[in-house]
């Protein structure tokens, strides 16, 4: 079993894009995580337990404990909220030096895509923020991508985590 972590800003629409994969309808009025929640599944024959941290700073030693058993991340920013797309460095640094011996994927998540009327980060700022990870020393061998999803329509959210999923199954599979 792998596990894969949601990371990410409160309000970011963590749990919902987790709720979708689960085949939960969506809740306009879902609460904010408190804590971590836990959830099983299965995709694409891979056995999954998705870790879904809480976004609010008041939860940072709880998440810490969660990251450090985590194989792999989706790492969440809303496409309204310029916020939470410019903290995502703070999450991946966060994230990574908890995990600092081994190269653990992170798909960047852009979600509300559903809502373009209200898009705030355009696709151009999402490339200018890769090709900085890519010059990092460490960083560029953890980022694997970018999708954008809607946790409303469940556009790229099955998407999102099968590519993590496929990513640190692979791994498994050649270290094993």
């Amino acid at each position: 079993m792998i596990t894969i972590t949601i990371l990410g800003e409160p309000g970011t629409g963590k749990t919902s894009l987790k709720n979708y994969l689960l085949g939960q309808e969506f809740d306009e009025s879902q609460a904010m995580t408190l804590g971590a929640n836990f959830n099983f599944t299965s995709l694409n024959n891979i056995k999954l337990r998705i870790c879904d941290i809480a976004g609010q700073s008041s939860y940072q030693i709880v998440r810490k404990n969660y990251m450090k058993r985590s194989d792999g991340a989706l790492l969440v920013f809303d496409l309204t909220n310029p916020d939470s797309f410019h903290k995502l460095s703070e999450w991946t640094n966060a994230y990574t030096s908890m995990n600092s011996s081994k190269t653990i994927p992170i798909l960047i998540v852009g979600n509300k895509s559903d809502l373009q009327e209200n898009r705030k980060v355009m696709l151009e700022d999402v490339e200018i923020y890769q090709r900085r990870l890519e010059n990092h020393p460490i960083l560029k061998y953890n980022i694997v991508g970018y999708l954008e999803t809607s946790a409303k329509t469940g556009d790229n959210v099955s998407k999102a985590f099968s590519q993590v999923a496929k990513i640190i199954n692979d791994q498994i599979i050649i270290s094993g």
